[in-house]
């Protein structure tokens, strides 16, 4: 069966301002939440928001899934 769902996440960045300038790797970093769960991760890498958020897919949606089966049996 397929389907589709929605997942929240909360991200917070701070950023240290540099006048006149772009902004570079350690300038920023910060913190994502997955709302549904309330894991969460501190990052200064976006590869680490991805990574979070494909945790969270991974062990999440078979749990989901097997909810969404169970309900359809009764």
């Amino acid at each position: 069966m397929s389907g589709r769902r929605i997942e929240s996440f909360l991200l917070r960045l701070v950023v240290n301002e540099t006048q006149g300038m772009e902004l570079e790797i350690g300038d920023w970093r910060g913190r994502i939440q997955h709302i549904g769960s309330g894991h969460e991760r501190y990052f200064e890498h976006l590869e680490d928001i991805v990574a979070f958020i494909n945790e969270q897919f991974s062990g999440g949606y078979r749990v989901l899934q097997n909810e969404k089966e169970t309900q359809n049996t009764l």
